[in-house]
């Protein structure tokens, strides 16, 4: 039987921006704790929809 090696790993920093203006991992905590619902319409100019989307998937 093969022995698993662990190595172990350092966080050393963590970021985040998200919708509803959560900048750090902390606000993104409390979002969660509150149950805040964080889905948002994505901006049209955010890219070109049509270059990915297929009114007939699967053809």
């Amino acid at each position: 039987m093969d022995k698993t090696v662990v190595t172990p790993v350092a966080v050393i920093g963590m970021a985040c921006r998200l919708p509803g203006g959560i900048n750090s991992p902390d606000e993104l905590w409390e979002a969660l704790l509150r149950g805040d619902d964080l889905v948002t319409e994505v901006p049209p100019d955010r890219w070109d929809i049509d270059e990915y989307y297929d009114p007939e998937p699967g053809v």
